[in-house]
């Protein structure tokens, strides 16, 4: 172990000394700025030489991605999407509905197109009386779309 940090240390003096002497010798500017960027690299690299004898001792283990597949990936992230916009388009009606004193719940159903955008598909509204004609002017107004109306709750 002696022998192994007395290597180090001689070769780490050692290109210190090297750096330094060709740094004085360098001319001024960018030339000078450029060599001294790259000897402290050097020195760097010589001063942490030891772990990287050490790799072995460091390596993380990656799994391999042998059964992975880009479009499943993909697909998950869309429904993750789909499954997000859902609740917060739900959640936005339902803030509406008790902002207006609106006794009513929307379930949303949407998709995704070829072009990736978001689609309503259909809106199921539980309400009853004048709150169910009130809840599906506000969908109508917010969404664009004409809700199914599900009388009672």
């Amino acid at each position: 172990m002696e022998t192994i940090l007395r290597a180090w240390g001689f070769a780490l003096c050692t290109a210190a000394l090297a750096a330094a002497l060709l740094s004085a010798a360098a001319p001024d500017g960018p030339l000078a700025r450029s060599l001294k960027y790259v000897l402290g690299l050097y020195i760097v690299l010589v001063a942490v030489s030891p772990l990287l004898g050490m790799r072995d001792l460091l390596r993380v283990g990656i799994p391999p991605l042998e059964g992975f597949s880009a479009e499943a990936s993909l697909e998950a992230y869309d429904d993750a999407v789909l499954a997000q916009s859902t609740r917060l388009i739900e959640q936005g009606l339902a803030d509406d509905f008790a902002r207006e004193g609106i006794d009513a719940s929307a379930e949303i159903f949407i998709s995704m197109g070829e072009d990736g955008g978001i689609y309503c598909d259909r809106v199921v509204l539980r309400a009853g009386g004048q709150d169910a004609q009130r809840a599906a002017e506000l969908v109508r107004a917010q969404l664009g779309t004409q809700p199914e109306i599900i009388t009672g709750r």
